[in-house]
């Protein structure tokens, strides 16, 4: 939250907010795949959200109206919204992947630093999905006969950890368009494909019985339908991009 209030100041404080007349009103429409793969990346958060329900005291209050979920998600939106807007108003084109490396001399990297300890507090929280699945599998692999449990546990963590900077690292400039080929092939399937699929084959057994499920079958069908449109277009898009700047196509 600092962070982003340092950054926030750094916009509208400490550098002179720019006139917005000398941007487009409105960008190309094959940035719009783009677009939609990193919106989906920023707010697709499963495994931020299962243990937080999970580890809650009443979980009910969970999924109430303006409850936790519903509160957490319009604070998330309003953040990701003004941040983005005064930041894309400010650098225009030149924003990169992330608004902290537009961020000059001493001011940006305390605000890298700042970030820096923000994921390194909150990267074994978004690991509890992953690590509830092959957590058991590890331990109960043939290492396990030559290494202490809580060792291999370790070391397995550990693992996951540098394999997913050492991805990130590799992409250097081209982080954005990684983002959004993770948010259009891999999120875009736990946020929008996924669920209305399940909810028609938790129901479907009962589907005579359950009022409204014509309706709810239509829905899921619509939901699925588009994340699966959005899924194909935005990874065959960013796909496209990074070969391009990556010089694949030219050496193919």
């Amino acid at each position: 939250m600092g962070g982003l209030a340092l950054v926030l100041y750094y916009i509208l404080v400490y550098k002179e907010l720019r006139s917005v007349s000398r941007l487009p009103l409105i960008k190309d429409w094959q940035e719009i795949p783009l677009y939609f793969g990193t919106a989906i990346y920023a707010f697709e958060g499963i495994g931020v959200v299962l243990p937080i329900e999970n580890k809650m005291k009443y979980p009910r209050m969970f999924n109430l109206p303006c409850g936790v979920l519903d509160l957490g998600m319009t604070i998330v939106a309003v953040l990701y919204v003004t941040v983005g807007f005064y930041g894309y108003i400010e650098f225009g084109s030149s924003s990169q992947g992330s608004i902290t490396l537009n961020l000059t001399s001493w001011y940006g990297t305390v605000v890298q630093i700042l970030f820096s300890i923000c994921v390194y507090m909150t990267y074994a929280l978004q690991f509890y999905v992953p690590l509830t699945f092959l957590g058991p599998a590890v331990a109960s692999s043939w290492l396990a006969q030559f290494i202490r449990p809580d060792i291999l546990d370790y070391a397995f963590r550990a693992l996951l950890v540098l394999v997913t900077y050492g991805i990130a690292a590799s992409v250097g400039e081209y982080l954005d368009l990684l983002i959004s080929l993770i948010g259009s092939a891999a999120s875009c399937g736990l946020a929008i494909i996924f669920p209305p699929i399940i909810e028609i084959f938790t129901f479907w057994p009962e589907r005579f019985e359950r009022p409204g499920f014509k309706m709810m079958l239509i829905k899921d069908i619509i939901i699925a339908a588009f994340g699966i449109i959005c899924c194909l277009i935005g990874t065959v898009t960013a796909v496209q991009q990074l070969s391009d700047k990556l010089g694949v196509s030219d050496d193919i």
